[in-house]
């Protein structure tokens, strides 16, 4: 290419690089969406359960997880 000085093969070697650029990068954005769902439903989900355990449990009703200070009970 340098010697003959003929740029037709660049016409297929660029392209073919940014094709292959572009589905690399497709797949890494899938992939972190999809890591990112699994870490937000297992957020949601906590947050659920502390909000239905805050719900359940009633004012003045022993809870053996809160305040807890040490010492015999």
């Amino acid at each position: 290419m340098w010697r003959t000085g003929d740029t037709s093969p660049l016409a297929y070697i660029i392209p073919g690089i940014f094709t292959e650029l572009s589905a690399a990068t497709g797949f890494y954005f899938w992939k972190a969406k999809a890591e990112n769902e699994i870490k937000l439903d297992t957020i949601r989900r906590q947050k659920e359960l502390e909000q239905s355990k805050k719900q359940n449990t009633e004012p003045g009703e022993y809870d053996p997880g809160s305040n807890y200070e040490g010492g015999t009970p």
